[in-house]
């Protein structure tokens, strides 16, 4: 792997980019694993002021100029790229490395391209130019790194459609080899960079890191399959700042905020039902103590909340599902949640949403022979159906 191989170019080069970040900002720790073979993706989440940004396109441009890397930069909205060229600009005529003057700015309606001795460094463009991209695979193929900086937005202010745009944006990309690619394992590879600002971001739900956002300890980088995370507080960073004022905010702490009331993992044998919402899709798995989890895809549904969702094998969940002081049950501790994201998901959008209606139908409509096979025998299954519903009357 990589990572192991100090002797790698990349990691040579990785190592002299190092030595001239100041101490008190983040050392890139994490790009250690850009060229280890099992990982695809890096994501850095840390406390504002951490200089994670400047100092990733510091090191993009460094690695262009040592080893041709070609960097997209992918921006949630227009007015972004802006600030990204100021970014980039102020780089090249900072890093006493680099030639200011050798640095070229080209903008297009959909793109803005920056050349660094004639040749490709940068290529920014808008999130929501996803399909017109398509028609720009020819300059988009030359990058072999994707960056997108800010991937949480405070407040849950995302692109619509912002997973989709970004994975049309990588695949039109990834097509074809480049000579920077031998330094990350022939592959393209993705870094995301946020603060601990939101949970809704549809990245963290479709590669499943909600788990490991609440367990892996701050100031550590981890494996997660294919992915690395670092989190990061930087206590040297907010030094020099005024803090007083929000001393608890995730971006001083670097710590979402977040609880552990009622959550647990859902034994993996567990069949669950799933229900379709407007954007997600709830898996309830029923147990001695059913456990409600939202997860952005699923192969099958059997219920859905919006009736142009329905199909002739699923119930629309209208106004008879619903009911309103359906919340004081998990007031009661009648449910768990299988993170913190799902109950913060359910409890905001679906409180009243009755899911003990929703397994008593399920359990008239169901079970299949598979379901039940898989769950025991149907008498076992019918029992505990039974037992879930009475105590919750």
């Amino acid at each position: 792997m990589g990572l192991l191989n100090k002797q790698s170019k990349y990691q040579k080069e990785l190592a002299k980019i190092k030595k001239g970040i100041p101490e008190k900002y983040n050392q890139l720790e994490f790009m250690n694993y850009l060229d280890d073979e099992d990982v695809d993706m890096l994501i850095s989440i840390t406390t504002r002021g951490d200089g994670k940004t400047y100092n990733v396109l510091r090191a993009l441009a460094l690695l262009h100029d040592s080893l041709k890397f070609c960097t997209l930069i992918i921006t949630r909205h227009s007015e972004l790229k802006s600030a990204m060229i100021t970014q980039i600009r102020d780089i090249y005529y900072n890093d006493k490395t680099l030639d200011n003057k050798s640095v070229n700015v080209m903008f297009d309606l959909n793109l803005c391209q920056i050349y660094y001795h004639d040749e490709l460094a940068f290529l920014i463009v808008d999130l929501n130019n996803a399909d017109d991209l398509k028609y720009y695979r020819a300059m988009l193929k030359k990058c072999n790194v994707a960056l997108y900086d800010e991937f949480l937005s405070i407040g849950g202010d995302y692109a619509t459609n912002e997973y989709k745009k970004f994975k049309t944006i990588f695949e039109t990309m990834d097509s074809d080899e480049t000579e920077a690619m031998k330094y990350t394992n022939h592959l393209r590879k993705v870094i995301l960079l946020a603060n601990p600002v939101d949970w809704s971001s549809e990245f963290l739900a479709r590669y499943n890191l909600y788990k490991a956002l609440e367990t892996q300890p701050i100031n550590t980088v981890q494996k997660h399959g294919n992915i690395v995370l670092e989190r990061r507080r930087n206590n040297q960073a907010q030094q020099t700042k005024n803090n007083r004022l929000f001393d608890d905010d995730e971006s001083v702490t670097g710590e979402f905020r977040y609880n552990s009331w009622q959550l647990k993992d859902p034994k993996t044998t567990t069949i669950p039902l799933i229900i379709k919402t407007t954007d997600r899709y709830i898996y309830m798995y029923v147990e001695d103590k059913p456990i409600l989890s939202v997860k952005p895809v699923a192969d099958a549904y059997s219920f859905n909340t919006d009736l142009a969702d329905n199909k002739e094998d699923s119930i629309f969940l209208k106004k008879s599902y619903y009911k309103e002081n359906f919340y004081k049950k998990y007031t009661k501790d009648f449910f768990y949640f299988e993170n913190a994201f799902s109950k913060e998901y359910i409890l905001q959008n679906y409180p009243t949403l009755n899911f003990i209606k929703i397994m008593k139908q399920s359990y008239q409509e169901e079970p299949t022979t598979e379901v039940i096979n898989q769950k025991l025998k149907q008498d076992e299954f019918n029992s505990m159906i039974n037992k879930i519903a009475q105590s919750y009357l």
